[in-house]
């Protein structure tokens, strides 16, 4: 891993909620000092190509399946999801942000979680990741299923994350 983007992620080592505003603000950040270094105005196919990184997408009835594959050494920032989905670590590790202590943690798959709206992460794949979301949806063209699940802006949101977050804070669970 390189020391630039370890260093990227550590920049924001004081934010301890993963879905907090200021997390999100923080990704943002990274994105636009990712596209001043290289002197762009948009990540070519969203990063993604051009860094190695596949997707296969799979449909049954009422669900769609999105699979990503990182190489190792990759650092990727994901998109903003409009819905709640399950969210599946498969295989291999990644450097995060630590949501408690701040600064960066480890995570190992398997991971299996209920993923909330709003949601945008940012890792550093320290070994090749799998990574699967699952959305239902009846669609089955992938460009109009990324425009139902997926946004570029946080302000269509918001009014769910804000809603997530009043439902954790209430019981002190997730709902």
């Amino acid at each position: 891993m390189s020391q630039l983007a370890k260093s990227l992620i550590d920049k924001k080592s004081v934010i301890k909620n993963p879905d907090s505003a200021k997390m999100r603000q923080a990704i943002i950040e990274l994105e636009k000092g990712i596209k001043e270094i290289l002197s762009i105005n948009e990540i070519p196919g969203n990063g993604g190509e051009e860094a190695g990184i596949t997707w296969v997408h799979r449909f049954t009835p009422g669900l769609y399946t999105r699979e990503m594959t990182v190489p190792a050494g990759v650092m990727i920032t994901g998109m903003i999801h409009k819905t709640e989905h399950i969210s599946i670590m498969l295989s291999g590790k990644m450097l995060i942000p630590d949501p408690v202590n701040g600064g960066t943690m480890e995570i190992q798959a398997p991971i299996v979680e209920i993923a909330k709206p709003g949601i945008k992460r940012v890792g550093i794949a320290i070994e090749e990741v799998i990574w699967i979301t699952v959305h239902p949806t009846e669609l089955r063209d992938v460009d109009e299923i990324l425009e139902q699940i997926v946004t570029n802006d946080f302000s269509e949101v918001a009014h769910l994350v804000d809603q997530g977050a009043k439902l954790i804070e209430s019981d002190g669970e997730e709902a």
